[in-house]
């Protein structure tokens, strides 16, 4: 990364209500390619960027599904109190 042929200028994360106490989280990324086959290479660009903030994705969902099973927990033991 931040190589002479390619660098990932930014990444951003997105959220947006998806109903039902549920949120969607997005992520958008722009990266930079100097080749002589830009046109080559963008296409396994873009594939292998799409494979790494799709794992992002995963691991950040497993995270905060772990996260919030823990805060219902804590929420409900502290209810019985």
């Amino acid at each position: 990364m931040g190589g002479r042929f390619f660098d990932v200028l930014r990444g951003t994360y997105e959220l947006r209500p998806a109903g039902a106490g549920r949120t969607l989280l997005m992520l958008h990324s722009q990266q930079r390619l100097s080749t002589h086959l830009n046109w080559y290479a963008g296409l396994w660009t873009r594939f292998v960027m799409s494979e790494i903030q799709q794992r992002l994705l995963v691991v950040l969902k497993q995270r905060c599904e772990a996260q919030g099973e823990k805060s219902t927990a804590f929420a409900h033991a502290t209810k019985q109190r």
